[in-house]
């Protein structure tokens, strides 16, 4: 439990520092500039990466990544749709603007398409860096038994 706590406050820490970067393009509905680009691509990274290194150490992670990136896109839409800023611009900035960087390779208006395809992206890397760090070491015990 305590892990889990320390790894959704890292989480929340370098998603706030990617969303200030990026801040200024979805603030103003601009097409993000290169080192905003870098700096979501780097946060999708980090959710690679950071899965991966979880699953080498046996560590739960896809509930966590799971209840994020569900509990984020579910505030979302509903701040969204209901229209209360109180819910969508604290959402808006921990959940979506770390992503933003991401309209540079990808040719679609910033509405809630583009935020939705964003979040499952993200989780589907997480997943998948997951995957490895388990795969990884099912090929390091098979090495080490042999």
């Amino acid at each position: 439990m305590k892990s889990n706590f320390k790894q959704l406050v890292l989480i929340v820490i370098i998603s706030l520092i990617c969303s200030v970067v990026n801040f200024d393009s979805y603030l103003k509905g601009y097409l993000p500039s290169f080192s905003q680009a870098l700096c979501s691509s780097l946060f999708i990274v980090y959710w690679l990466l950071h899965a991966f290194f979880m699953a080498r150490k046996g560590m739960r992670f896809i509930k966590l990544s799971s209840l994020y990136w569900g509990i984020g896109a579910s505030l979302f839409v509903c701040g969204y749709y209901a229209k209360l800023s109180i819910v969508f611009i604290p959402v808006t900035l921990l959940f979506a603007g770390p992503l933003y960087g991401l309209r540079y390779f990808i040719n679609m208006p910033a509405d809630i398409l583009f935020t939705m395809v964003s979040f499952i992206f993200v989780y589907s890397v997480s997943v998948i860096g997951f995957l490895l760090g388990k795969h990884v070491n099912r090929l390091t015990d098979s090495r080490v038994n042999s």
